[in-house]
């Protein structure tokens, strides 16, 4: 099954999200995350990235480069269409949205324009960008996060050839 195209969101809110500020909008389109409480570790989220682990990993403790191998995985699976310009929109997903997805433990909520907004728990609302506190738990630099977003939306890099650029990152 691929995810994109008429899919609705995975889940929603039950109550509307926190408030987040503005997104930051540049020249080259929308980036940025509304700004948050204070962060939180994904271990709250350990069971449903467990469940994407191997039974004998099923630990409370997923370390950065686990969680990198089931993005990874997620982009060459095959499951994800591809799309550029946010995290996900009515077409499918760029690899910053696959890994919010899969790993971010948020929601999506719908927006007129067909792009999904990236709710999460602690307060980040994300259009453009992965929320930093996934960022920092795959052990991603601002650096990282831009070349990933330029080989997704500018360069046309497929979800296969991001996938070695993410498995070679130290």
């Amino acid at each position: 099954m691929v995810f994109g195209r008429g899919m609705p969101p995975h889940s929603q809110p039950s109550q509307p999200a926190k408030a987040a500020g503005q997104s930051q909008v540049s020249g080259r389109g929308i980036t940025g995350c509304g700004r948050p409480s204070p962060r939180p570790n994904l271990a709250k989220h350990s069971r449903r990235v467990a469940a994407l682990l191997p039974a004998s990993d099923h630990t409370m403790t997923t370390t950065k480069d686990e969680y990198r191998q089931i993005w990874i995985d997620a982009l060459r699976s095959g499951r994800f269409a591809q799309t550029t310009g946010g995290l996900r929109d009515d077409t499918g997903f760029c690899c910053l949205g696959v890994a919010a997805d899969i790993l971010g433990g948020g929601w999506w909520g719908d927006r007129d324009s067909g792009r999904y907004d990236y709710h999460t728990d602690d307060g980040w609302n994300c259009i453009g960008n992965m929320p930093p506190t996934l960022r920092d738990e795959l052990g991603l630099t601002d650096n990282d996060v831009r070349q990933l977003t330029n080989m997704n939306d500018f360069e046309g890099k497929t979800f296969a050839e991001i996938a070695d650029y993410i498995e070679a990152l130290p």
